[in-house]
């Protein structure tokens, strides 16, 4: 048995499920479980509408007001989400789907019409059950595009299949504990046909419905491994493979062939769109080889497992993410006083606020905010951080600085010759005329990180790219 997933890109054009059918009747000996995301942009569009019907503060007379959704809005929502449903059949018919809007989605239309209207939930639950329609739907039209191709199959909810996460809606964890329940859930399916499971999403102990949070199909199909004992994980995309490079910034960034766990979750928490962060750990703690392959090529691909080569030399790659919050906080009172920066952070925990890059001298601690977490927390981040710096007040002088970037280089050469990785940074870095802002570089680890002006993130990308990636073959080898 092996899994496979593919993301929205993979499942959300014609030529491209063209593809995707090859590559599923070629591995049918292999007993795949499929695990698919919702179809390119639907998640956003019912974030979205999620987001438009939160409850807001209205009058109810001269002294009294409360929150409450107006049934315009609710109206408004379902005539959006009518046209969700008629995206997804009218992509039926044009995949030559007879009557997709069967039984069992009708049963779902009216799950979902009515969902709408239960705002009196909280808004992260109520956002969650909606933001499930994605991966609901795709699934269900991929089971039937394969059964119209002769490939009988049928569609799961990973939930129905025992998946169970904690209740951090947005960002729910896999509650491993739940792996034996998932284990049973496979036995039970029928071996004789294909099974396509949605990614992405499961339910909380409660029932109720959570979502992971961004590329987190990715987790889904790594736990499907792990409790079916699947021999690897494919994950497909429409590049080849995990690269060196983002493509929005460098043209034809080379693909990187093996990595082992600890570069590959580097590369993900770093800004690069692989696998998620934690499917690659997943993998790692239970010993699950990846490989990240192309739709297109599928004989391209970079592997994922515990050794990647024997090379301690080179970089790997070259990675960054924008629109970084840099929190500076400076008091000479925090030298010689133990548990100082941990009470700070856990203020910072306290408003769902996740650090990402520390960097500290004697007398000051500076933290980037990891974007992707807050993001998925507050829509509004200039409340968050005022709130943050009354918070802080009595700690010292507290400094935000925004529009940053954070470049991370990534590999072997980091561990084994980080003096020379560095000294080769900043003398391109002095070269370019980039100012430094913060830098950090564990013990043991293979990823050195620093933090600029965004306005230099594109030209520093491309020198070190071309500093460490366009002669540098060792990390290749």
């Amino acid at each position: 048995m092996i899994v496979m997933k593919f993301g929205g890109s993979c499942i959300s054009s014609i030529k491209n499920l063209e593809y995707f059918l090859r590559e599923v009747e070629l591995n049918l000996n292999k007993k795949p479980i499929i695990v698919v995301s919702a179809l390119n942009g639907q998640t956003a569009e019912l974030k979205e509408m999620a987001f438009e019907l939160r409850p807001r503060r209205v009058r109810i007379d001269e002294t009294e007001k409360e929150f409450r959704t107006s049934s315009e809005r609710i109206e408004a929502a379902e005539r959006r989400f009518n046209k969700f449903i008629s995206y997804h059949r009218d992509y039926a018919n044009a995949l030559g789907i007879e009557d997709f809007l069967d039984h069992e989605i009708e049963k779902l239309n009216l799950e979902f019409i009515n969902a709408l209207k239960d705002t009196d939930t909280t808004f992260s639950r109520y956002r969650d059950a909606i933001l499930s329609a994605g991966e609901r739907y795709a699934a269900r039209l991929i089971a039937r595009f394969l059964t119209e191709n002769d490939i009988e199959a049928v569609a799961h909810d990973s939930f129905n299949l025992g998946l169970v996460t904690d209740s951090n809606y947005g960002n729910a964890t896999p509650e491993l504990d739940s792996l034996k329940d998932i284990r049973k859930g496979i036995q039970e399916l029928d071996k004789k046909i294909t099974h396509v499971v949605t990614g992405f999403i499961a339910k909380n102990i409660q029932g109720n419905i959570t979502t992971m949070g961004p590329n987190s199909s990715d987790d889904t199909a790594v736990l499907m491994a792990i409790a079916g004992n699947a021999s690897e994980v494919w994950a497909y995309k429409t590049t080849d493979g995990i690269l060196s490079a983002q493509p929005d910034l460098i043209r034809n960034p080379r693909r990187i062939p093996s990595l082992d766990y600890h570069e590959a979750y580097e590369i993900a928490s770093s800004g690069a769109d692989v696998m998620s962060a934690t499917s690659i750990g997943l993998a790692h703690l239970k010993g699950k080889k990846l490989k990240v392959k192309s739709l297109k090529n599928p004989e391209i691909f970079t592997t994922i497992s515990e050794e990647s080569n024997k090379e301690r030399k080179g970089i790997k790659a070259v990675v960054s993410k924008n629109n970084i919050t840099i929190v500076r906080l400076e008091s000479p009172y925090m030298v010689g006083r133990p548990g100082y920066a941990a009470r700070v952070y856990e203020i910072l925990a306290g408003h769902g606020i996740s650090i990402d890059v520390i960097s500290t001298s004697g007398v000051v601690i500076s933290s980037t905010l990891d974007p992707h977490t807050n993001d998925r927390k507050r829509k509004d981040e200039e409340i968050n951080l005022s709130r943050l710096e009354r918070m802080l007040h009595g700690f010292g002088k507290f400094t935000i600085t925004k529009e940053n970037a954070v470049i991370s280089l990534i590999g072997p050469g980091v561990i084994y010759d980080s003096s020379s990785i560095i000294n080769r940074t900043m003398s391109m870095l002095k070269r370019e005329k980039i100012p430094v802002r913060m830098d950090s570089l564990a013990e043991g680890s293979c990823n050195y990180r620093f933090v600029i002006d965004q306005k230099h993130e594109e030209s520093a990308v491309r020198s070190l790219y071309h500093e460490f990636l366009t002669w540098d073959t060792a990390s290749f080898k």
